[in-house]
């Protein structure tokens, strides 16, 4: 499965000495409601697949892939589970994990545009320290009131 064959698609992992989940890649929105009704209709697609003999993996960490096709309503799924029923069962413990899951994920999104802000902050002191450097003619009370407002934003 590539991501351009899909039109959504989310990957995750799973540890299952810790029972953490966590979204490696998603193009859905992060919201619950979302992610339960692609779930929802995945697990319904998987009913009546028939039973996989194949050996489980025994692995820390496994890795899933899943991406629907909308115009086929097709699901395509990746796994290192090496057994197509415990890939369904691992989903359906991260279905009813959603909630803290997507708390977590939601947050990291927010920590890395705060990292953002703060660099870009950074960046915009260091040009307009530049530019005082350049000017020296700007009186110093209206220097504090650019330092002020960098900072207060």
């Amino acid at each position: 499965m590539t991501k351009a064959a899909v039109d959504v698609y989310f990957e995750f992992t799973w540890n299952p000495k810790t029972d953490k989940y966590n979204i490696t890649s998603t193009n859905l929105k992060k919201e619950k409601k979302v992610f339960e009704e692609v779930i929802e209709n995945y697990l319904y697609a998987q009913m009546g697949a028939g039973e996989d003999k194949s050996p489980s993996a025994k692995l820390e960490e496994y890795k899933i892939k899943i991406g629907l096709d909308l115009s086929e309503d097709i699901f395509y799924t990746e796994s290192n589970t090496g057994n197509k029923g415990l890939t369904t069962g691992i989903v359906m413990g991260f279905s009813k994990s959603l909630e803290s899951i997507l708390k977590v994920a939601n947050y990291n999104t927010q920590s890395v545009k705060v990292a953002n802000y703060n660099a870009q902050s950074d960046i915009l002191k260091h040009t307009i320290d530049i530019f005082l450097k350049e000017n020296p003619n700007i009186p110093e009370t209206e220097i504090t009131i650019i330092e002020k407002n960098i900072g207060s934003s």
